[in-house]
C-alpha cells in the first residue's frame, strides 16, 4: 500500500463526529473528586497511600474505619471517583473482574435464572459453565443473543433474578442496544436486575445506567488503570438496596484490592480522557487500513460503517475506544500465528486497554474455555484476530501491520 494511501487512513475526524459529543468537564472530575487534599492532614495534593490493615479508633462508639478489609482511604477515593465519572451514587471495587463477579454470584439463591449474553468474555463463561459455579450453586443459565429483543422476551422466566451482559462483546465486538434490552427486561419484571460490562468502553464513552442498566460492571485491570500494571474490577449503581447488598459482600466475602493498587487506578483514572481520545483515534485508523488491505476478509469496529450495529453504536455511546477484531483472509491457525510472530511493535499479549498495542488470536486466549463447536458457531475462529490498539503513533502501528501482513 503505497504512502499516499496510508495517509488517507490517517484522517478519520468523519467517523469520530458521528457519535455523541462528550461529555464536558469530565477530565476535571478524573482528577479532583473524590481526591480532596482536604481529606489528609498532610494536605498531600495526590491521595497518600495508606498501608494499613488496622486503625487507631478514637471513639468506640463511631467508629469510621477499623479494618483494611472493610475500608481503606485510597479504596474509598479511587470508589467516589470511578463513581463520579459513571454519574452514579456508588461505587464498589474488587481485587479482579472475576472477583467482581464472584461477589455478584454471592448475592444469588439456589432457584435463581439468569440471562447472559451469549457472546460474553471468556472468563466468564470458564467461571459460570466450565468451572460449574452455576450448576454447584443450583443457578440456571440462558445464553441468549441480545440483539434479538424477541429471543430475550421469550427467555425472561418467572424465576430470573439477573440479567448480565457485555457490550461491545469480546472479541466480535457485537453491540446491543442497551436501552432497549433493559426497558423490555424491566417491562416484564422490574426486580430483575440488569448488569452491563462496560469494561471495553469505560464512562468515558457511555453511562449504562444512564440508559437504563441497574449496575455498570468494569475490569479496572484495562482501561480504565490503563497502564497494564494492575489486576482489579469494580461496579457503579444507583441502587441503595443492590449497593448496600453487594457492599456487604465486598465486606465479608473480602475479594477487595490492596491499597497501592487502588493508588495506581486512581492515578489512571486521571488520565482517562486523554488516553481513551487517543485509543479512539488510533482504534479507527488501524481499522479504516486493514479494511482496505487485500489480506484482510473483514473488520470488526463499531466506528465503521461496515459494522452492522453501526447505528447503535454512535446513538449510544460518545466514541469506542482501541478495540478491534479482523479476519484474516485464506487463512488458518498455522496463518494467523504466523501473523503474531511477523509483528515487531504490536506485541502478542493475553490482557487488553493499556497504552501499548497488543494482539492475540481469540480463539487462543479471550474465547479459549469455549468449546470449540460454540466458538465456531459464533464465529470465533482461528483467524480471527483480535487486536487492543494502543496510543503509539498511529503510522508506527500501521505501519508495523502493514509489513507483518506483506510478509505473509
Amino acid at each position: 500500500m503505497s504512502q499516499i494511501h496510508l495517509t488517507e487512513c490517517f484522517d478519520v475526524r468523519q467517523e469520530m463526529q458521528k457519535f455523541l459529543p462528550r461529555t464536558s468537564g469530565y477530565a476535571t472530575k478524573a482528577l479532583h473528586d473524590g481526591q480532596s487534599s482536604d481529606k489528609w492532614t498532610s494536605g498531600a495534593n495526590v491521595p497518600p497511600i495508606h498501608l494499613t490493615s488496622t486503625y487507631k479508633i478514637n471513639d468506640i462508639e463511631n467508629i469510621q474505619n477499623i479494618y483494611g478489609r472493610y475500608d481503606n482511604p485510597n479504596r474509598t477515593c479511587l470508589q467516589e471517583c470511578l463513581a463520579s465519572l459513571d454519574n452514579a451514587k456508588y461505587c464498589l471495587t474488587f481485587g479482579s473482574g472475576m472477583a467482581t463477579m464472584t461477589t455478584i454470584f454471592l448475592s444469588l439463591k439456589s432457584g435463581d435464572h439468569i440471562l447472559f449474553g451469549y457472546d460474553t468474555y471468556g472468563g466468564y463463561y470458564d467461571f459460570i459453565v466450565r468451572q460449574g459455579v452455576a450448576k454447584n450453586m443450583g443457578i440456571e443459565v440462558s445464553f441468549v443473543d441480545m440483539r434479538d429483543l424477541e429471543l430475550v422476551r421469550r427467555n425472561v422466566k418467572p424465576n430470573t433474578a439477573m440479567a448480565f451482559f457485555d457490550t461491545p462483546t469480546n472479541p466480535l465486538l457485537r453491540v446491543f442496544d442497551v436501552k432497549k434490552v433493559c426497558e423490555l427486561i424491566h417491562g416484564i419484571n422490574e426486580e430483575i436486575v440488569i448488569f452491563c460490562d462496560n469494561t471495553f468502553l469505560t464512562p468515558y464513552f457511555m453511562h449504562p445506567l444512564e440508559l437504563g442498566a441497574d449496575v455498570a460492571v468494569y475490569s479496572l485491570s484495562k482501561y480504565l488503570n490503563g497502564h497494564g500494571d494492575v489486576i482489579m474490577g469494580g461496579l457503579t449503581t444507583n441502587n441503595e438496596k443492590i449497593y448496600t447488598r453487594l457492599k456487604a459482600l465486598q465486606k465479608t466475602a473480602g475479594a477487595i484490592p490492596s491499597p497501592f493498587d487502588c493508588y495506581m487506578a486512581n492515578r489512571g483514572l486521571n488520565t482517562l480522557s486523554f488516553r481513551m481520545e487517543q485509543h479512539f483515534r488510533n482504534g479507527l485508523i488501524v481499522g479504516k487500513f486493514l479494511e482496505r488491505h487485500p489480506k484482510v476478509e473483514r473488520v470488526i469496529h463499531p466506528g465503521l460503517e461496515s459494522h452492522s450495529e453501526h447505528k447503535i453504536a454512535i446513538k449510544q455511546a460518545r466514541g469506542h475506544s482501541g478495540m478491534l477484531s479482523f479476519y484474516l483472509k485464506n487463512a488458518d491457525l498455522k496463518k494467523s500465528k504466523e501473523l503474531l510472530a511477523n509483528l515487531k511493535l504490536i506485541v502478542t499479549a493475553g490482557s487488553l486497554g493499556n497504552m501499548k498495542s497488543s494482539a492475540n488470536i481469540a480463539a487462543l486466549i479471550s474465547s479459549a474455555s469455549m468449546p470449540k463447536e460454540e466458538k465456531e458457531a459464533l464465529g470465533i475462529t482461528d483467524n480471527l484476530i483480535r487486536l487492543s490498539i494502543g496510543t503509539e503513533d498511529p503510522e508506527d502501528i500501521v505501519g508495523d501491520l502493514q509489513q507483518a501482513l506483506e510478509r505473509l
